[in-house]
């Protein structure tokens, strides 16, 4: 009996400036009816873009370059037959998804094929009831199909509240889904909105309309990764019974291998694009064949472990990665056979065990692995209180206004965090657990007001937080900060990455420095004495370019040519460099200071550069402008005798032409003076780069050592 849905040498790879990121690289598959299938691997493996993929939801600009995914399923292929006559892309009871039109497609999505994703802000629609989202995709393949373009119908999806005309017998199973997945009170919460849930609630609602119109094949990205273990165990249990009822299949992505050892039947391993090892459940995590799926198991806590063993290292670059395996860099078995060369599959187990690994090992000696040195991590001392909650309280008023009193709006307060007491010590680390909706996430949010609370009292290394204004809170809210739970909704979507970073340095003036390190500079000359140079280094640059040994070291290069001077200094650094002259107009004296460059002035124009950027619509860091100073001229840019490459100008004096002044007396000449920023940019120039610099690299010359500062 042929497979329910089978990948085969599946390909799907996304076009960058850099290259292809081949993030599925040549994968099959298979998955039977009534089977689970796990598929596991660290974050970046291309585990979600193998689901996508399945679904056809690959967008640009990603697209399968190579493959096939076929549903075999003898009804559905009767209907799209009769839908779309001679189908080309249906060959007796098989579906090829990949050559099938999108139309097609969202006829097997939803009814055939549904998906749990894994991001639930990203995937729900803000502005439209839970409930008419559960309800949207019973609609469209149970209840008639999808309604027809028209004025009346519009308002109805604005307003899902008013659709009451439409079948109730549709609002009536939406609730029975919504209780299904455990939403508490599904009666009245079918019509609030996303936003009103907490995250493992808005987990359970994907999970609903995923599961609403009981598809025969469930491809699971990540279903309880937000759900606590009450509600997991819950899900899992209604996931199994589906199963059991309608005969569905799973593909189950997750990083849970406790999930992964509790309901797969299979389990395919994948690592880079790749499918490195895949066979039964009990086979796996009994005979793990491949080093990658060893150290995966390894990194699992358990009783028997006082510290975890990670695995050394990251997943290698989709564009350019190692020949061989792909695991190489990172194995600790890994030989020369392992890096070049096409690796083979291997068969393990028993002759009846469908058992394969790709690496050219028949074993490894596990003994090698995981010898823990530093068993005693979780030893350290515990100090005074630093955190102290007393009856800490906050309520939400379901009345928002007079109008909402008026209309009769209930006016009980949902009491979120009812009167929380804990204490936090210096070097501890508190666990705060509890189910989904209980209040965990707000009452982090309270202890650091950024919520403010209704009661009590947070006191933080013995100050009383309620009693701080707004911007002695901002000031202390550089000793206490928070991970959120949902990286989409808590990132801005306007900024870069690098601004995003930024802005929270820039605001609190950090980072600072450390008194006990030292500072020097590491000079390369040309083209002048070595003794006619001066670098002097701040001795805060540490705060910026980071120490080693307890020293932060300037990378600086100095050139001369032709009457004019080069000053490069390969960190992002604030620069200012003097040149004097001889009577001739020659180069006699060069000094330069280097410092961390962040000087009031410097402040002001960063304040102002972060304004700009979040009122434009393109990052800050990749609008160019033209310079006061005058037009670019190629990679150079000289101003008032100073040459410095990669940066704009700043405003000067020009440079007088012709001969230069003779002056009777050396002290009466003025030296040229330049300023520059971060890698050799003048300070505005540099502001405007933000992240997108790259550092420039120096000419060590033999002979050119450190230079105390």
């Amino acid at each position: 009996m042929p497979p329910l849905l089978s990948l085969s040498d599946l390909r799907t790879q996304f076009s960058t400036e850099r290259g292809q990121v081949k993030a599925v690289d040549g994968i099959d598959l298979e998955i039977r009816e009534g089977e689970t299938v796990g598929l596991v691997g660290e974050s970046g493996s291309g585990k979600s873009v193998t689901a996508l993929s399945t679904m056809g939801l690959v967008d640009d600009p990603g697209e399968i370059v190579g493959g096939t995914v076929e549903l075999t399923d003898a009804r559905l292929a009767d209907e799209l037959r009769d839908r779309y006559d001679a189908a080309a892309f249906v060959d007796g009871d098989t579906i090829d998804l990949t050559a099938a039109p999108e139309e097609a497609l969202r006829f097997v999505r939803g009814r055939e094929v549904s998906m749990i994703f894994q991001d639930p802000m990203t995937s729900l629609n803000p502005s439209v009831t839970v409930g008419e989202q559960v309800a949207e995709s019973l609609r469209l393949h149970q209840y008639g199909g999808r309604r027809k373009d028209s004025w009346l119908n519009a308002v109805r999806e604005i307003l899902p509240k008013i659709s009451r005309d439409v079948d109730e017998e549709i609002r009536e199973e939406t609730i029975e889904v919504l209780e299904d997945v455990g939403i508490p009170e599904p009666g009245a919460r079918v019509d609030e909105y996303p936003h009103e849930f907490s995250g493992g609630m808005r987990q359970r609602v994907l999970i609903a309309i995923a599961l609403a119109c009981q598809p025969g094949l469930l491809v699971a990205d990540e279903p309880t990764t937000a759900l606590d273990v009450t509600i997991q165990a819950q899900i899992l249990d209604l996931i199994d019974d589906l199963q059991a009822d309608l005969g569905m299949s799973v593909l189950m992505i997750t990083h849970d291998l406790g999930v992964v050892a509790e309901t797969c039947d299979r389990v395919a391993v994948m690592y880079a694009g790749e499918i490195v090892e895949e066979g039964p459940v009990e086979e796996i995590f009994g005979n793990p064949s491949h080093p990658y799926t060893y150290t995966l198991l390894e990194s699992l806590p358990t009783e028997e472990k006082e510290r975890l063993t990670p695995i050394e290292g990251n997943v290698p670059d989709l564009i350019d990665m190692p020949t061989g395996c792909h695991f190489a860099p990172r194995c600790p078995w890994a030989t020369e056979e392992c890096t070049s060369g096409e690796i083979p599959y291997l068969q393990h187990g028993g002759e009846d065990v469908d058992h394969r690994s790709k690496c050219v090992m028949e074993s490894f000696d596990t003994d090698e692995y995981g010898d823990d040195e530093g068993g005693a991590g979780r030893d350290r001392s515990i100090g005074e209180p630093l955190v102290e909650i007393d009856g800490l309280r906050k309520y939400y008023d379901q009345a928002d206004g007079v109008l909402d009193r008026v209309l009769g709006a209930d006016d009980r307060s949902v009491k979120a965090v009812d009167g929380v007491d804990f204490t936090i010590n210096r070097g501890e680390t508190l666990g705060l657990v509890g189910e989904s909706g209980c209040g965990k996430s707000t009452a982090g949010r309270a202890l650091l007001h950024l919520t403010e609370p209704t009661d009590g009292r947070v006191v933080f290394a013995g100050t009383d937080l309620t009693e701080l204004d707004g911007s002695a809170l901002r000031e202390t809210r550089k000793d206490l900060q928070m991970i959120f739970q949902d990286p989409l909704s808590s990132l801005d979507p306007r900024q870069t990455v690098g601004q995003t970073i930024r802005e929270p340095l820039s605001i609190h003036d950090l980072p600072e420095s450390d008194p006990d390190v030292a500072t020097e500079a590491e000079v390369t000359v040309s083209g002048i004495a070595r003794d006619r140079v001066d670098v002097t280094v701040d001795e805060e640059i540490d705060a910026v370019v980071g120490s080693g040994s307890g020293v932060a070291t300037a990378h600086v290069d100095v050139r001369v040519a032709d009457g004019e001077v080069d000053v490069d200094v390969r960190e992002h650094l604030g620069v200012e460099g003097t040149v004097e002259r001889t009577d001739a107009g020659d180069v006699e004296r060069v000094s330069v200071t280097v410092s961390p460059g962040d000087t009031d002035r410097l402040r002001r124009r960063r304040a102002r550069h972060h304004r700009r950027a979040r009122r434009a619509v393109l990052p800050a860091g990749r609008r160019r402008r033209r310079s006061r100073a005058g037009p670019h001229r190629g990679d150079q840019h000289r101003l008032h005798g100073v040459q410095h490459r990669g940066g704009r100008g700043v405003p000067g004096p020009p440079r007088p032409s012709g001969r230069q002044p003779r002056d009777q007396h050396r002290g009466d000449r003025q030296p040229d003076l330049l300023r520059l920023r971060d890698g050799g940019q003048p300070a505005a120039a540099a502001e405007r780069a933000g992240a997108q610099r790259r550092p420039r690299s120096v000419r060590v010359r033999p002979g050119a050592g450190p230079v105390p500062a």
